[in-house]
């Protein structure tokens, strides 16, 4: 599986200043998106986990970049003017918009490519597909790195079942959840999933056939990948056991992503509505 360079530069990574030396510290990860997108353009956001931002609160945050002329640079962010879902406070999901800069390898992730709207009808995406999920692993030279993890869808949204911790709070959250294992980091990273085409072969013995062939399609955005499960060590025999009484954990192999159309809730909510609509009247 070829992951195409467009969504990789969609990609950065998120954290906070440390020190008066301009050292960072980056644990999260984020991406952009342009919406709506018309002939290829539109307006710029930055995405990423809630909890990622609110961790933040209080320090000055960043993101960190590559640069189209080589090496890396920090860009400054606000922790107080993220949007979040205008209705569902479990959504683990935050929007800032931001300004293009020009020096920045970077591509945004445009509308067409959400698995939303008109999209989510598609008969081409069910349980087992393939998914993939890019985000923070670590700096090599002068250049960010991405690790890739890839699996498979395990189960599809219906209604808010999915136990989630977010900052502290025990809730119940729509939301996929896939075969695929993140870790410190991941939280924030965008999600693809990628689409299987049916079609009708023919054979020479029998003629025209149903539809049980499959072949592979586009990677669309299916979510945010906002965190995962864990077991304690010394429960891995043990179904009953509460795997929270030990601080000796392993991954289960599930993580847990927010669904993009709780992104495009935001996305069409009223407040950055109102944010684009006072753009293009200053145009």
């Amino acid at each position: 599986m070829h992951i195409p360079d467009e969504l990789l530069k969609a990609v950065v990574f998120i954290g906070r200043k440390l020190n008066a030396k301009d050292e960072y510290f980056f644990g999260g990860t984020g991406f952009f998106v342009i919406y709506p997108t018309i002939f290829g353009a539109g307006f710029l956001y930055l995405v990423t986990a809630r909890h990622v931002i609110e961790n933040l609160d209080g320090y000055i945050a960043a993101y960190q970049a590559n640069l189209k002329s080589g090496g890396i640079v920090n860009v400054e962010i606000p922790t107080n003017e993220w949007y979040f879902h205008p209705t569902d406070e479990t959504v683990d999901i935050a929007v800032l918009p931001v300004a293009k800069v020009e020096e920045l390898d970077i591509l945004a992730i445009p509308q067409q490519r959400f698995l939303a709207g008109w999209n989510i009808n598609y008969p081409d995406y069910g349980l087992g597909d393939e998914v993939f999920f890019a985000g923070l692993f670590s700096k090599l030279g002068d250049r960010n790195a991405h690790i890739i993890r890839t699996g498979n869808l395990a189960i599809m949204p219906s209604g808010h079942v999915i136990p989630f911790k977010l900052n502290e709070r025990l809730v119940r959250m729509e939301g996929y959840v896939i075969e695929g294992k993140s870790f410190g980091g991941m939280s924030g990273s965008p999600v693809f999933i990628r689409e299987s085409l049916q079609f009708q072969p023919k054979t020479a013995l029998h003629g025209a056939t149903h539809k049980q062939h499959y072949a592979f399609g586009e990677f669309y955005l299916m979510g945010v990948g906002v965190g995962h499960w864990e077991i304690g060590t010394n429960a891995i025999n043990d179904d009953i056991h509460d795997s929270s009484s030990t601080n000796d954990k392993l991954h289960r192999g599930l993580s847990i992503v927010a669904p993009v159309a709780r992104l495009v809730d935001i996305l069409n909510g009223e407040a950055l509505s109102k944010t684009r609509d006072r753009s293009a009247r200053n145009k």
